[in-house]
């Protein structure tokens, strides 16, 4: 398999690189794949699929950068500013991870937002 996506990709002037590529079971195995954790799961009725969900580092990526801009340094900030900087970094998350079960994650968020605009 791995010829012959080298060869597709030599095709279009394009190669793998080795040290970040590794083969795996997409069935048995879990990976993280361009900010997703992709996870091989039953259904209720016993059918594989693949869940896709944001990668634990990408959420944390995400919170730290939140917590970054409601910390007790940027209080003298206009709350409008403020939340329209938020928003936007919430609205573009929320964009690229609106096809996978990204509601645990956006839970998370709400709820530090939440808590950090009560505590401030």
């Amino acid at each position: 398999m791995r010829e012959r996506l080298e060869r597709w990709l030599g095709r279009r002037e394009l190669s793998l690189n080795r040290a970040k590529t590794r083969e795996l079971n997409a069935n048995e195995e879990s990976f993280v794949f361009l900010g997703w954790q992709v996870t091989p799961r039953h259904s209720k009725g016993r059918q594989r699929y693949c869940h896709m969900e944001p990668s634990p580092q990408n959420l944390d990526k995400l919170m730290d950068q939140i917590r970054r801009g409601l910390n007790h340094v940027t209080q003298w900030r206009a709350s409008t500013e403020l939340i329209a900087e938020i928003n936007s970094v919430r609205r573009g998350w929320s964009g690229y991870f609106r096809y996978g079960h990204g509601r645990d994650g956006l839970g998370q968020i709400h709820d530090l937002i939440s808590a950090r605009r009560l505590i401030n």
